[in-house]
């Protein structure tokens, strides 16, 4: 698929579209950081990362065959953990889950 290996350095939107009213999100989690989404923060815009899609895809079907709330930031540590190790060495490391973050997702917030 377009922004995942081989095809990294490909985006569906050409850099002159991007500006900094947009809000831009990816599917994609490996690389965390495609293409579209570097250039979009270079533009200025805001960007979403996939890992957010696939963590709470996970979650809601955790919670739909257990029945039990979701660890969403443990989920979130685990699958951050799994794309560092899969990611494109140019594109750099995650950022770290902070404490506030992993209270806010717990607070639901």
């Amino acid at each position: 698929p377009l922004g995942m290996v081989p095809r990294t350095d490909e985006s569906p939107l050409p850099r002159e579209a991007l500006h900094p009213n947009l809000i831009v999100s990816d599917l994609v989690y490996n690389p965390f950081k495609t293409r579209l989404l570097l250039d979009a923060e270079a533009a200025g815009a805001r960007v979403h990362p996939g890992i957010g899609m696939l963590v709470h895809q996970g979650a809601l079907a955790f919670e739909l065959w257990t029945g039990e709330r979701a660890p969403i930031p443990v989920m979130y540590q685990v699958a951050r953990s799994k794309v560092v190790h899969l990611k494109e060495p140019e594109r750099g490391a995650l950022p770290p889950l902070s404490p506030r973050d992993a209270v806010g997702e717990v607070a639901g917030r």
